[in-house]
């Protein structure tokens, strides 16, 4: 089986070591084309990440963790179904590495074998198996959509209402979606969030919505379900602030992508990055 073809989505606030997560995935999805959203206060579009790398200039939406970088990746995802053809789609956090070979893969087969699947992630539980809580992004999304965001930001509200009126419609449980550390995307989702106009929902971009959970919105409203690729012995081991396990036991326990690296109890992101370089070389 041919290695699978990806984009690898990439937004570059720098904050963190771009060049070294750019690294792990050549070294571990190599058929995968690395586009760099760049975020950077001050721009370096032209700042050398190598010749593989697409780097996307900066656009005039506020730089955040909300409806601004949900607004900035539909800019790559436009661009990666007008210029890439690709099995897959995935969306990769600067603090996030990938620590093992197969993840497109294991992605494309995973898609394969289930047709409604249009979001793999870490999705209901954590890597210790504790289930993932989901109150606070139902909370945001229906004040958003609801009496409060029609004063407060009625433009926001306004774009969402039809997205959740679509996604309830299709069994949406209420603030569900993947951990927007690591995921993957169905190329043929993202084609048909382009049909519908919603990559082009600028008016998000003042959302205080996290841009992982419009993800999950829209994929529901799309008719797509999310599936698991997180939890104990998942492929992706994800924690919010640092990593949920030490290095070491993270790759025993045969995980293909981890977040976040700027910590592990006494370990420094500098030693874990080196860590895990050595274990490419």
């Amino acid at each position: 089986m041919r290695e699978p073809r990806g984009a690898v989505v990439v937004p570059d606030s720098g904050r963190d070591d771009v060049k070294d997560t750019l690294d792990s995935v050549r070294a571990y999805l190599p058929a995968a084309t690395p586009v760099v959203i760049d975020d950077r206060p001050r721009p370096a579009a032209s700042r050398a990440l190598g010749q593989d790398c697409v780097v996307l200039p900066p656009l005039p939406y506020p730089r955040n963790a909300h409806g601004g970088l949900w607004v900035r990746e539909c800019y790559a995802f436009r661009w990666v179904l007008a210029n890439l053809d690709v099995d897959y789609v995935l969306r990769l956090d600067t603090d996030a590495l990938v620590i093992g070979p197969g993840l497109g893969t294991a992605v494309v087969e995973r898609f394969g074998a289930d047709p409604s699947c249009g979001v793999l992630g870490a999705y209901r539980a954590t890597l210790s198996g504790a289930l993932r809580d989901f109150a606070p992004a139902a909370r945001g999304v229906k004040s958003e959509s609801g009496l409060r965001g029609l004063f407060l930001r009625p433009g926001c509200r306004a774009a969402l209402r039809p997205l959740l009126r679509a996604a309830e419609a299709n069994g949406y449980v209420a603030g569900e979606h993947a951990l927007g550390a690591v995921y993957a995307l169905r190329p043929e989702m993202l084609a048909r969030w382009q049909q519908a106009g919603w990559l082009d929902l600028d008016a998000l971009s003042r959302s205080k919505l996290g841009e992982d959970w419009i993800v999950g919105l829209a994929a529901r409203a799309a008719g797509y379900t999310i599936g698991e690729m997180g939890g104990p012995g998942g492929l992706l081991a994800l924690s919010w602030r640092s990593l949920p396990a030490p290095p070491a036991e993270l790759v025993q326990g045969g995980a293909l992508a981890t977040h976040s690296v700027r910590g592990w109890q006494d370990l420094s992101e500098a030693e874990i990055r080196r860590y895990f370089a050595q274990l490419r070389t």
